[in-house]
């Protein structure tokens, strides 16, 4: 009887250990699972928000930002979709993945110069257009380290990442500069003269890019078996070659009593080596694990 009961004593004491190690190995990715992963940062700038009347009360230095160059205020973007892949229960295969793309329109009325011409009262107007363009993408390429088996763990990584960003900045003017009109009426659009000439667009003639090396550490946190939080810190080191700049132009030249045109190479295009601790990419994040 006795025995029995030591049996019984230890096999019970093995099913709970066997069962806690269970519930601990739950929440840890195992080999083959692959996890979906966006930025919270928009949560942030929400919540910065929502107990008052302003709309700038954000956590942006928090945020996941593929790359940011303080000089020219370029933003690639706020904002990506990550992915991992564990190759072993330990190790995975990470992906980090920003696009960006926009076309913005703004217009402007303008006095019609033929109609006032023809008639003084003439209540017509035109319309001015600035075309903004912007296009680029982001990608950060690595592996990642895990330890530890419960709901917060270690992550540690590292990958390499390159970037690309083109802009386009075009005009379009209602009023046509000809022999009769000189100087046509123009919007005040911000870069619309350009000493003395009347812009048409500027331009660059290859994408500005980025690359280089980035590693990672911090912790994620399951709050769910396949449901995680992460924050993490990067040091990188990106190289950049910005793109030849172009503008072009017009003006009507008097000794050949014509509109002309110009095409000016405004830069030869930055170069910059940039380092330190930043947060490239989802620095905090909400994962789903398949």
């Amino acid at each position: 009887m006795r025995k029995i009961i030591l049996i019984s004593i230890a096999c019970l004491l093995s099913f709970k250990g066997l069962h806690a190690e269970e519930n601990v190995r739950r929440f840890a990715p195992e080999q083959g699972q692959f996890s979906i992963g966006f930025d919270v940062t928009p949560i942030f700038n929400f919540a910065g928000n929502i107990f008052n009347n302003t709309v700038n009360n954000t956590l942006d230095p928090l945020s996941g930002t593929p790359v940011w160059d303080n000089s020219r205020a370029v933003l690639l973007p706020s904002a990506s979709i990550m992915g991992k892949y564990m190759f072993t229960n330990n190790i995975a295969f990470t992906a980090n993945i920003g696009l960006i793309g926009h076309n913005v329109a703004t217009r402007m009325y303008v006095r019609d110069d033929r109609a006032d011409l023809l008639d003084p009262f003439n209540e017509n107007r035109l319309i001015d257009v600035r075309r903004v363009r912007q296009n680029g993408f982001s990608m950060l390429l690595g592996a990642e380290y895990r330890i530890g088996e419960g709901r917060i763990q270690g992550i540690f990584g590292g990958g390499f990442m390159f970037a690309s960003v083109r802009n386009r900045t075009a005009f379009e003017w209602a009023n046509q500069m000809t022999e009769i009109n000189q100087n046509p009426t123009t919007s005040s659009f911000p870069g619309a003269f350009t000493g003395g000439h009347r812009t048409l667009e500027t331009f660059s003639g290859n994408p500005t890019i980025w690359w280089g090396l980035a590693t990672h550490a911090g912790v994620e946190y399951f709050i769910a078996p396949r449901v995680s939080l992460g924050a993490t810190v990067n040091l990188y080191l990106l190289r950049e070659r910005g793109a030849q700049t172009y503008t072009k132009t017009e003006r009507f030249v008097e000794a050949t009593n014509r509109v002309e045109t110009w095409t000016t190479l405004n830069s030869p295009g930055d170069r910059a080596t940039r380092w330190g601790t930043e947060n490239l990419g989802g620095s905090l994040f909400i994962s789903f694990w398949f």
